[in-house]
C-alpha cells in the first residue's frame, strides 16, 4: 500500500481496536513495566545518604581550589540538606548529592599551638642577650 496504513485508519483518523487488540498488552501496562525495571537496575548501585550530627564528611566546593573539602555536619536543615562546619570555620550548607561520608581524620591543629618564627625563637633571644 502507498501510504503504509490501513483503510479504516484513513476513514477514521485512529486506529480501530478489535479483539485481536486484546491479545497486545497495553500502553500502560507496557510502561509500568519499563518503569518497575528502570527503578530495580537503578536502586542496585544506589545507596541511602543520611548524615548525622558531628559525622564527618565531604562537601563539594564550587569556588577554586580542591574539588571537595573536610568538614562536619553541624547542623541538618531539612530532610536531604545540611549545614557543614569547614575545617577553616567557614559553615556551608549543601543539598546531600554535595555530601560525602569521611572516613579519615580532620588534620587540625590544636588551638593553643602557637608558630613562632625562627627570628623570634627563645634560644635566639637568650644567646643575643649574654653580651
Amino acid at each position: 500500500s502507498t501510504t503504509s496504513v490501513t483503510p479504516a485508519e484513513l476513514m477514521f483518523g485512529r486506529q480501530l481496536h478489535t479483539r485481536l487488540d486484546l491479545l497486545k498488552p497495553s500502553v500502560e501496562t507496557v510502561v509500568g513495566r519499563s518503569q518497575e525495571r528502570q527503578k530495580e537496575s537503578h536502586d542496585q548501585h544506589t545507596s541511602e545518604r543520611q548524615f548525622q550530627l558531628q559525622e564527618a564528611v565531604y562537601v563539594r566546593n564550587f569556588g577554586p581550589g580542591h574539588g571537595w573539602l573536610p568538614g562536619i555536619v553541624s547542623k541538618i536543615t531539612g530532610p536531604l540538606s545540611y549545614i557543614i562546619q569547614l575545617v577553616d570555620g567557614r559553615e556551608v550548607r549543601r543539598y546531600q548529592d554535595h555530601v560525602r561520608k569521611r572516613y579519615d581524620p580532620i588534620p587540625v591543629l590544636p588551638e593553643t599551638t602557637a608558630i613562632i618564627p625562627p627570628d623570634q625563637s627563645p634560644a635566639i633571644q637568650e644567646e643575643t642577650q649574654v653580651d
